[in-house]
């Protein structure tokens, strides 16, 4: 029997309703994501954050116009005010640091890492502005937005409002595209958080663009555009080793890197590492000694304290390859990111565990923190 056209039917088929249904899917993601809650903080959680006494916080948000019942707390935004206030900056560099997420595979909990960790530390009154490379675009529907979907008003994105559509516009000189950062910033549906999206039709834009001559100038038009508007610039980078990888990694100041406690994830980690190493060695020698990125964290994510095999990755193996350099520059991470049922569950929903209703003080402790860490590190490594 010949299954050709049975075959060619069926993809066809998928090919003429597949971006309908799509579309359709992601609707209904959209309305899900209306059921999210927006966090507030505690006056007690400010003054903690702050090391500054509650009467601090109180005469503050009163200095300030702020009304806030003790037990509902205050939003993010007049977290940042009272911060701002106090002159009490999150981080004490004069500019933004860039932090790119990054593997060479997917299934890490690298996505998870990057939208968890900015809404972490929008939760600390950061601004921050995450950028998603990752064509599956999961970090741009996490945001708010529904990639590959052309109805504007229920936060459709297409391919020419992506960072992709920056480097091409930059590249090709084509008239139409964007040729700046700032044109393709658009606030996410989480409070201080910012984002410039993408889309899978987007990667098809990589074919005309890996011409372009020098991507480390992307790094200071990106610092230039945007630099002192933000506190952290967090990169969620593809899960694979080409071109827009590499431009990731020549745009950070700091790279993290999830590192699950499972054997083909430490193979695919020990690679990375590789090239990591190989770019920094190139760097060196065509920037005078300057590698781009001063910090490089290993992060164990999806980690079950459960198994066996997890607990000694984590107690023996990981601090015997990853062991923490004295200028703190490079090492493993003090953070443990466990694989909880309740992060996954949020997820599923496109939503991170700040943003539902009862949360789980476990998953949103692990964090706060990665936060508190990726803070000191940026102030210690980064000025």
């Amino acid at each position: 029997m010949n299954y050709s056209d049975e075959i060619r039917t069926g993809l066809a088929h998928v090919a003429e309703l597949g971006d309908t249904m799509i579309e359709k899917v992601l609707h209904n993601v959209a309305e899900i994501r209306k059921q999210k809650v927006v966090p507030r903080v505690l006056k007690a959680q400010i003054a903690r954050m702050l090391d500054v006494s509650q009467t601090t916080i109180g005469n503050t948000t009163k200095a300030l116009g702020i009304e806030s019942k003790a037990r509902v707390g205050l939003e993010l935004e007049e977290v940042r005010r009272v911060r701002e206030h106090l002159k009490k900056p999150v981080t004490n560099t004069d500019r933004a640091a860039i932090w790119a997420v990054q593997t060479q595979k997917g299934g890490t909990g690298k996505t998870t890492t990057v939208v968890c960790l900015a809404h972490a530390l929008a939760c600390q009154g950061a601004k921050v502005l995450l950028i998603d490379m990752d064509f599956q675009a999961t970090a741009t529907t996490i945001c708010g937005f529904l990639p590959d979907v052309r109805n504007k008003s229920v936060g459709g994105i297409t391919a020419d409002e992506t960072s992709l559509a920056v480097l091409y516009g930059k590249s090709t000189g084509e008239e139409g595209w964007p040729k700046d950062f700032k044109s393709v910033i658009k606030p996410s549906a989480f409070p201080l958080v910012d984002v410039i999206p993408n889309c899978p039709s987007a990667e098809r834009l990589v074919f005309d663009i890996t011409g372009i001559s020098d991507p480390v100038e992307l790094r200071s038009q990106l610092l230039r555009e945007v630099g002192e508007e933000y506190d952290f610039i967090l990169i969620d980078s593809p899960p694979s080793l080409g071109f827009v990888s590499s431009v990731v990694t020549l745009t950070a100041d700091a790279i993290l890197v999830p590192t699950p406690p499972k054997v083909f994830d430490m193979a695919s980690t020990i690679s990375y590492a590789k090239l990591l190493l190989s770019i920094h060695e190139l760097r060196n020698k065509e920037a005078d000694g300057d590698s781009g990125f001063s910090c490089v964290r290993f992060l164990p994510t999806l980690v079950s304290p459960r198994l066996k095999l997890h607990q000694m990755m984590i107690n023996d193996v990981y601090p015997a390859l990853f062991y923490i350099r004295p200028s703190g520059s490079f090492g493993i991470t003090e953070t443990v990111i466990y694989d909880l049922a309740d992060v996954q569950a949020a997820m599923s929903d496109f939503k991170t565990v700040f943003e539902i209703s009862v949360r789980n003080k476990m998953a949103t402790d692990q964090y706060e923190n990665l936060a508190n860490e990726v803070i000191t590190l940026t102030n210690k490594l980064l000025r």
